[in-house]
């Protein structure tokens, strides 16, 4: 009696078992499905650029690119290697703040070992009004492709005690955030991950054609204007552990801003000094003697207002290139 009751048990113990593994099979299958993706054919390649990161061969980046579209459209990390045989990557995206940044630095720190970081600092002034200065939809295009490790969880954690409008919940069942989207799938949302991953082949750039074809822009004049602006709350914060994670790993840790139309000397003299009491190199490609000499002309170099397009990432791109070299 006592061996049958035992197979009993051991036969309910499988079969509930099998019944979970089903069951998380399922769950996970939905949330692959359910999650939006995003390549250059849908605006920028953030879920590409993501998923492609995780496709590169181990220690193979020597120079990681973080930041906003601002980044991801001024820097092409495959003329990068065509003009100097550097191995780069950028791994911005749409929105990304310096929150976000930080954790993908944590989480690429597990796969590469860059000798250098490159900085876009756009999101040190305030963009919006959300806590961790940009919208939840832009964070969880970022945040929803990253592999779940430590860094991740560590990730959730903190972007949930500061932003008390997110659950943590909707991080690890992402098909509660997104359960509405079955009304509209495509076939690009049963399509492998490795077939989104290659769709773009620009190691995280984005390719903008189009001409701002005005010419009000003014560049910054270096000294001319003595105000500083505060850098964004936490934003700040987030510069100072992306500061502290790369002295750590001996990564040298280099500070950009890209011409658009609404930074002004507050931000650049806050940046500039941040720069020189930490001994950080910072290129403004906003100041005046830097825009001139790479002989950017916002007309016909940027996309819009805010985006530089194919030209200007062309002269940035190799201006950044002699320095890196």
């Amino acid at each position: 009696m006592e061996g049958s009751s035992l197979m009993k048990r051991s036969f309910y113990f499988v079969k509930g078992m099998a019944l979970m593994l089903i069951l998380t099979v399922c769950i996970m299958w939905t949330n692959r499905i359910l999650l939006p993706k995003y390549t250059s054919s849908d605006g920028w390649p953030t879920t590409s650029t993501f998923l492609k990161f995780y496709d590169l061969e181990k220690d193979s980046v020597d120079v990681l690119f973080l930041g906003s579209s601002h980044m991801a459209a001024a820097v092409n990390p495959i003329q990068l290697g065509e003009e100097f045989g550097i191995r780069a990557y950028n791994l911005s995206s749409e929105q990304q703040n310096l929150f976000v940044s930080y954790y993908w630095l944590k989480e690429a720190l597990r796969f590469q070992k860059p000798k250098k970081v490159v900085l876009d600092c756009y999101f040190l002034e305030r963009i919006s009004f959300q806590p961790l200065n940009s919208e939840e939809s832009f964070i969880r295009k970022s945040m929803d492709y990253m592999k779940w490790s430590v860094v991740k969880r560590e990730a959730v954690d903190e972007l949930c005690s500061l932003d008390s409008g997110q659950s943590k919940v909707s991080y690890y069942l992402t098909n509660i955030r997104f359960h509405e989207r079955w009304k509209n799938l495509t076939k690009s949302d049963f399509a492998s991950y490795k077939e989104i991953a290659d769709h773009d082949g620009l190691n995280g750039y984005k390719r903008l054609t189009q001409k701002y074809g005005e010419e009000d822009y003014m560049p910054i004049v270096d000294g001319a204007d003595q105000t500083m602006r505060a850098f964004a709350d936490p934003m700040g914060t987030y510069l100072d552990k992306i500061r502290t994670l790369c002295s750590k790993n001996d990564i040298e840790m280099i500070l950009i801003m890209t011409p658009y139309f609404y930074e002004d000397a507050g931000l650049h003299n806050a940046i500039s000094a941040y720069a020189r009491e930490n001994q950080i190199a910072f290129y403004d490609f906003n100041e005046e003697n830097l825009y001139c000499a790479i002989d950017y002309n916002f007309r016909d170099d940027n996309c819009e207002k805010s985006h530089v397009n194919e030209n200007g990432a062309s002269k940035i791109t190799s201006y950044l290139g002699r320095i890196l070299y």
